[in-house]
């Protein structure tokens, strides 16, 4: 039984090569074929540092509690540095040169995410749970897995992103397909998108987007089914070559790839 990731919908079709790389590396490997070590990326990093402020900011908007800022902030702080210094390298960026940059952008991140819940008639007061995991077979020896952000008490979904603002059809359309596995209806969904700051000028704020469900769970679906048509292929091959590649993706480079380079993808070299 293999497992896909709901984020994973969102960015198989930029490369379904990479995407394999990342989610199913112990098929690759024991096909014969080598990966790389990716570092973290500082993006990433900074991005896992502002979910734990908003939990922090969550969990006291829906026990009616004050939020204590510097406690979320710093919650946030803390967690970076530790995911930090579990990673085997660290790759920075023009809008995040250090931790120390990161840590600045999560302080201001923590706050408009702690404005925004705190704010009067806020999707945040009506959440009804947080970080609910799930998983459903879609195919024969394929399941769906993944963890929501937060579900509201009329069924709504939300995901919180802190980076750049992307499209997530496949994403969302896989959460709500994973909801009707579990007999459970879905309203809409909407992605909440933080950007990350550049440090000296004016945060942008937030942005919402709405998704249309039926829309997003037919993305989902197409998606899954090509996932299930190569992983079949791969097995009964064993062939890289069975694995569409995108060398045109702005993602294919040493930094984001495990395969750039390798025997298994020597597109990107």
């Amino acid at each position: 039984m293999i497992t896909i990731r709901c984020s994973t919908l969102s960015t198989w079709d930029d490369c379904p090569r990479r995407a394999f790389a990342r989610s199913l590396s112990y098929m690759v490997w024991d096909a014969g074929y080598q990966l790389r070590t990716i570092p973290n990326g500082i993006g990433s990093l900074v991005g896992t540092g502002a979910h734990k402020t908003a939990e922090a900011a969550i969990a006291s908007v829906t026990s009616c509690r004050a939020v204590n800022r510097s406690a979320a902030v710093e919650a946030g702080i803390a967690e970076m540095r530790i995911e930090a210094s579990k990673s085997d390298g660290i790759v920075f960026d023009a809008t995040t040169d250090s931790i120390n940059t990161g840590e600045k952008q999560i302080q201001i991140l923590g706050n408009a995410f702690c404005s925004f819940a705190e704010a009067p008639g806020s999707v945040v007061k009506k959440i009804a749970r947080c970080e609910t995991t799930r998983t459903a077979e879609v195919f024969p020896g394929m399941r769906l897995s993944g963890r929501v952000d937060c579900e509201t008490v009329d069924d709504n979904g939300i995901d919180w992103k802190f980076g750049i603002d992307r499209q997530h059809f496949g994403q969302v359309g896989g959460y709500s397909l994973l909801r009707k596995a579990y007999q459970l209806p879905t309203g809409y969904w909407q992605v909440v998108s933080f950007p990350r700051p550049k440090i000296g000028k004016p945060f942008a704020g937030h942005h919402t987007t709405t998704y249309d469900i039926e829309t997003a769970e037919t993305v989902a679906y197409s998606i899954l089914q090509r996932v299930y048509e190569t992983v079949k292929k791969f097995r009964e091959s064993g062939d890289c070559w069975d694995v569409a590649a995108n060398p045109s993706s702005t993602l294919c480079g040493e930094k984001y790839c495990p395969a750039w380079g390798t025997n298994f993808c020597c597109l990107g070299r």
